[in-house]
């Protein structure tokens, strides 16, 4: 199989998972490639959403439900202050490796142990807190 064939393949493996999960927010950027990056082990990435820490998180948790093996993480970036990058990887149903992420504002109240430059594995139970919203109004954890 050549590298076209493959990013064909991880192509129709997320057009097909996503036609399956209809309810699955919207992705914002996604990328295909015919191995994974140097630093990454799957060949399909996506952001799902940016802003606040509970709406990243809801959509990180609806992605989280349509797949299989699937484990969380989190990033400060180095480069941007303030930053966190919320990441759950797992499998599509055809058991394509995915990362699946979002980007949050750095708040120390949230995130007290997060220097730049740490990843820090988290339990999805915890991205499952971060989804809930704090009060009646729907609105969450703005940090």
């Amino acid at each position: 199989m050549n590298a076209g064939d493959s990013v064909r393949n991880f192509v129709a493996a997320f057009l097909s998972h996503v036609d399956k999960n209809k309810e699955l927010p919207p992705v914002r950027r996604l990328m295909v490639t015919d191995r994974a990056y140097p630093f990454e082990d799957e060949p399909v990435s996506m952001c799902v959403a940016d802003g606040p820490l509970s709406s990243v998180a809801w959509a990180l948790v609806c992605w989280a439900a349509s797949l299989a093996e699937v484990s969380v993480h989190l990033w400060r970036s180095t480069g941007r202050d303030g930053e966190v990058q919320v990441h759950v990887e797992g499998r599509l149903s055809s058991g394509v490796p995915v990362d699946v992420y979002g980007f949050v504002a750095f708040g120390a109240g949230v995130f007290p142990n997060l220097e730049r430059g740490t990843f820090s594995v988290v339990p999805l139970s915890e991205l499952l807190e971060w989804a809930k919203p704090i009060d009646g109004t729907g609105k969450g954890v703005v940090v």
